[in-house]
């Protein structure tokens, strides 16, 4: 047996190892497999908010300010809002003005 392979075989049984301890650990707290479940999961939405986020900064699409948004909703600047808010917070408010839901 080469050198190369024996390195393969430690680092293969290494993650194995690796792989079986994290399982066990897992099965044995519940709490903590739902914590790492939850920050996966997490990971993955803002892994794809960050991608929208840099395509919308190409293409010169500002980014969004709730607290600002909020603001210029408070002050009647509608236009201003629908540039500072997110879209669905924003048609949200929309909606909300319309059907009077909001003063």
């Amino acid at each position: 047996m080469d050198k190369i392979a024996t390195v393969e075989i430690a680092v293969g049984l290494s993650l194995g190892l690796a792989a079986i301890w994290f399982v066990h650990n897992m099965l044995a707290n519940p709490a903590q497999a739902q914590a790492v479940g939850q920050a996966a999961g997490q990971a993955v939405v803002n892994a794809g908010v960050g991608t929208v986020e840099g395509i919308g900064q190409a293409m010169g699409v500002p980014t969004t300010d709730t607290s600002k948004g909020q603001q210029d909703l408070a002050n009647g600047d509608w236009w201003a809002a629908s540039f500072d808010l997110p879209a669905g917070q924003f048609l949200g408010a929309a909606w909300d003005k319309l059907t009077g839901k909001t003063p």
